[in-house]
């Protein structure tokens, strides 16, 4: 009998001891995969402590806006807000070096919720609808503009249709000629081999869209999804200042957003040995005032058993609320409505009990073994292939904790759960593979990668696979002819 005719869920009740031999024997197998499981931006190295598990026996609801105890009793409201004072110190909306207040929630998904709501926010506030605390609705004369590079993930692109937020390239033919990509619009906005926006090409953009008399939403990046890669952003906000003018009640001109789903989890620990919340001026500090908003997904980095995320804004922008039903006794002004509690009581235990210190360690730690991983698979190919034309490592971005090489045949693949992408090099679409290095990745784990990598059919071109998501036809159609986009390249504003 196959798995899913054991799994089918008939008439009859199936027996305790079926059911605990099918859990069992899946949780095994799981467990086996766990010590290779090297492709994904997700820790597995989950530990629910057991003082949480009586709340497990609760349907712990945080219900609407987290800042609102509400109507729903059984919550744990308090834990989130602790979380998110956490989290808005560590980012850079909260503490001695701002005056802003912030607001904010965690999210029931991952960053995927936070994209969205700080599109849909954005979307509002350039429109000129009523803001919290900001201003009276006001009258614009062009819909907002989203500028992002092709580094971006792609929950960015599905937050962009959900809210209905043109891209450049669906405004831009009907102003003009590009300014940038020789003056064609359907190719993206470029970055640099470390997934670093051009800077150049992001100035001419803003320019061209303001000049136009078009709002822009900007999304910038700190750790890219396939490379832990981020943009300048302390260098771009402080260029762009200038050209993006001031916000004003009558005058929405732009929103600026962070993905930083996973390294702003961890980066803040690898600048500053003795005070991480402190925000620094060099050029990839991601904690410029000038943000709107962010959003991280901290299951990724301390594990956890679900997703979950962190959103966070400047409290002054945040478009008014105009749902609060009597049912609930408070704004319902989150994406998912309600969230479970226990996501917030078991990110309190976490941070809780590593502390500063705890997370200081385990940042060095991941840094220092993808450090290792980088050096040994670089050595590795320089062997194999010592003119580099066929196996290629790609240079590691700082603070990321992700190494990318060119892939391996199929059964590599599914051995180590690697991820795939297409990454243009030389003006070629090549696939790539990557390693994250998190808290159950062990040194051995690294090891035994190795040793498949080295095996003499490890790369072998007829078991390639092809992703038709990524292959070439499919994002020329998107985007038409790629550039080699690898070869080179607070309250002033208010």
């Amino acid at each position: 009998m196959d798995i899913q005719q054991q799994l089918a869920i008939k008439e009859s009740r199936l027996g305790a001891s079926e059911r605990e031999a099918i859990l069992s024997n899946y949780f095994a197998t799981l467990n086996r995969q766990k010590k290779s499981f090297l492709g994904y931006q997700t820790n597995q190295q989950v530990e629910f402590s057991p003082v949480l598990l009586p709340f497990l026996s609760l349907n712990l609801l945080n219900l609407g806006d987290g800042f609102e105890e509400g109507s729903y009793r059984i919550n744990a409201k308090q834990f989130e807000r602790a979380v998110l004072e956490y989290y808005a110190q560590l980012c850079g909306f909260s503490g001695p070096h701002t005056q802003r207040r912030y607001w904010g929630y965690l999210t029931a998904m991952g960053s995927t919720e936070g994209n969205i709501y700080a599109l849909w926010n954005a979307r509002d506030f350039l429109c000129g609808h009523p803001v919290e605390g900001y201003a009276d609705a006001t009258v614009v004369r062009h819909p907002p503009v989203l500028i992002c590079s092709v580094a971006t993930h792609y929950s960015v692109y599905k937050a962009s249709q959900l809210v209905g937020v043109n891209l450049f390239h669906d405004i831009g033919p009907a102003l003009g000629e590009c300014p940038i990509n020789q003056g064609n619009w359907h190719q993206p906005l470029g970055v640099d081999e470390r997934d670093a926006v051009n800077i150049d090409d992001l100035y001419a953009l803003v320019e061209f869209f303001m000049t136009a008399g078009y709002p822009v939403i900007l999304v910038l990046n700190h750790g890219a999804t396939f490379s832990g890669g981020s943009d300048a952003i302390y260098e771009i906000l402080n260029r762009l200042k200038p050209l993006l003018g001031r916000n004003t009640p009558q005058q929405r001109r732009y929103w600026i957003h962070v993905d930083g789903a996973l390294a702003a989890n961890f980066s803040p620990y690898l600048r500053s040995a003795s005070e991480p919340f402190s925000v620094t001026d060099e050029p990839y500090e991601f904690r410029h005032p000038e943000v709107m908003s962010l959003c991280t997904s901290p299951y990724k980095w301390l594990g956890a058993p679900w997703a979950c995320g962190v959103y966070l804004m400047q409290e002054r922008y945040k478009v008014g609320s105009a749902a609060r039903p009597v049912y609930i006794g408070s704004r319902d002004s989150t994406v998912s409505g309600s969230r479970q509690g226990v996501f917030a009581l078991y990110l309190w235990e976490r941070l809780t009990s590593l502390g500063k210190v705890g997370l200081q360690q385990l940042t060095r730690f991941n840094d220092t073994l993808a450090d290792y991983t980088q050096s040994r698979i670089e050595s590795l190919f320089h062997h194999l292939d010592p003119t580099g034309k066929h196996l290629i490592v790609m240079p590691r971005p700082q603070y990321s904790n992700i190494v990318r090489f060119t892939a391996p045949d199929a059964a590599v693949i599914r051995k180590f759960s690697l991820a795939q992408n297409d990454v243009m090099i030389h003006g070629k679409l090549q696939r790539m593979c990557h390693v994250v290095v998190l808290s159950h990745v062990t040194q051995e784990a690294i090891d035994a990668l190795l040793d498949s990598l080295s095996h003499s059919r490890a790369f072998s071109l007829s078991a390639q696979p092809k992703n038709p998501l990524t292959d070439l036809s499919s994002i020329r159609s998107f985007y038409g002819e790629l550039p080699d986009s690898h070869s080179s390249k607070e309250e002033s504003f208010i």
